[in-house]
């Protein structure tokens, strides 16, 4: 549990959403993929109840052997974070997903610059920002935040309701979806409405990748069901399968975005 004045961080304001989670993140973790890719989950159905934030959290590893080239990725986020709240967090999860499943070099400012265009990101004031002062104690920022919550590793979550009075929620690791899922019941008081008539492209959007598996089961529909209507979209050109080290995975094509 966690002492209120960190909640003070941001004010909460009655037209905000109830709950703001923090997700403590190290890109060059794979929980932490993992665990944001289970964010992606609960905010297709619990979007309306909940603000999120990323926040670096890198402990140790800055001051390893590839100091200077895992500092390139930390900055990286931190200067996509600086041109608005939506393509840092499309530029965060372009990173997480050109690392584990595309299997790209992210540690190569091209594959980083590819990755800023392909997010809608201005490159040109992106690569600027790598170097800038200004990066850097953002960076710094994410990480006294996650010592002034007492955040020791990641991936790590914290919920917090901003109409209660109430200490926020540490969970450290990686768990089930149920156990998030529980969670939102318990600091919500009650049991949250979830979006309906969800369509599976509406899915995809979210997830970005995913298996018939895990769309049948946040749908509740059959496998068979969704395997027929990705056949559909893929005919439209607007799903793929793709082969990763996950295995056979669908995935969301969008358009590229090019900077003016």
């Amino acid at each position: 549990m966690l002492n209120n004045l960190q909640h003070n961080i941001f004010p909460a304001k009655r037209n905000e959403k109830p709950l703001e989670l923090y997700l403590f993140f190290n890109p060059l973790n794979e929980k932490s993929w993992d665990l944001e890719q289970l964010v992606r989950k609960l905010k297709l159905t619990y979007g309306n109840y909940f603000k999120l934030r990323y926040v670096l959290n890198v402990g140790s590893c800055i001051s390893c052997e590839q100091k200077e080239n895992d500092a390139t990725i930390f900055y990286a986020i931190k200067a996509a974070e600086l041109q608005g709240h939506r393509l840092g967090t499309e530029f965060i999860q372009r990173l997480f997903d050109s690392y584990y499943i595309g299997q790209k070099n992210i540690y190569d400012k091209n594959i980083l610059s590819d990755i800023a265009n392909e997010s809608g990101l201005d490159v040109s004031e992106f690569q600027l920002d790598l170097t800038s002062s200004i990066t850097e104690k953002a960076f710094l920022c994410d990480q006294s935040i996650a010592t002034e919550m007492d955040v020791r590793q990641s991936p790590c979550l914290v919920f917090f309701n901003r109409y209660h009075d109430e200490e926020g929620l540490k969970i450290d690791g990686l768990h089930a979806l149920d156990i998030y899922q529980h969670i939102f019941c318990e600091l919500l008081k009650s049991e949250p409405k979830l979006k309906e008539d969800l369509t599976i492209e509406e899915c995809m959007e979210f997830l970005r990748f995913s298996t018939c598996t895990d769309i049948a089961n946040i749908l509740n529909l059959t496998e068979k069901k969704v395997t027929c209507e990705l056949k559909k979209l893929s005919l439209q050109s607007k799903v793929k399968q793709t082969l990763t080290q996950q295995g056979v995975l669908w995935k969301k094509i969008k358009r590229r975005f090019y900077a003016i």
